[in-house]
């Protein structure tokens, strides 16, 4: 078997891999509860001296965004790009993963916390901002993502649903004269 062979061989592997697996629910899984929740049982356990209800109270915000952005995800990953089904999913899926943001830093942006006998408060509002900033911008880039492919999916209907119309709209117009001689259209 030459090389080409091979690596066609192992390309098309992986298309099919990919078509029936999507990465984008795993990374959400991740990203927005198996490391955080990891994180959070480690500083727990390593530093027993923090306040543990300001880590529990994050860990009552992170669990229910995090299965919320993973169904969305699931559900997401079903829908044509360009469709407004999919459209509506990423604005869900934006406001969810700023809802994910705020609860991750306890329903506020002032991190307060005592160690031994010090007390310490941290204002993150910029970096906060700058976060919320960057989740808007996904969804400015699912809007272009919109854009770019709904003419494919004209009238917020499916890939198959559009060429079957085209198709419908082909048979229908009849063949086409031309100096007497009949041409049946096949475009």
């Amino acid at each position: 078997m030459t090389v080409k062979k091979r690596r066609a061989k192992h390309l098309s592997r992986f298309k099919a891999w990919r078509e029936r697996y999507h990465l984008k629910p795993v990374i959400s899984v991740l990203l927005y509860l198996i490391i955080p929740l990891v994180s959070i049982y480690l500083i727990i356990h390593q530093y027993p001296d923090l306040g543990k209800a300001r880590f529990f109270r994050m860990v009552y915000w992170i669990v229910p965004f995090g299965l919320a952005l993973f169904a969305v995800t699931l559900i997401q990953e079903k829908h044509a790009k360009g469709t407004r089904s999919r459209l509506g999913l990423d604005a869900l899926f934006v406001a969810l993963a700023m809802g994910w943001l705020f609860g991750f830093l306890g329903g506020k942006t002032v991190v307060e916390n005592t160690y031994d006998s010090w007390k310490f408060a941290v204002d993150v509002g910029p970096v906060v901002g700058i976060a919320l900033t960057g989740t808007a911008m996904n969804f400015v880039h699912d809007i272009l993502e919109y854009l770019a492919h709904r003419d494919a999916t004209s009238a917020g209907g499916s890939p198959q649903w559009w060429r079957a119309q085209a198709f419908l709209r082909r048979l229908t117009k009849g063949p086409k004269k031309d100096d007497g001689k009949v041409i049946i259209r096949t475009e």
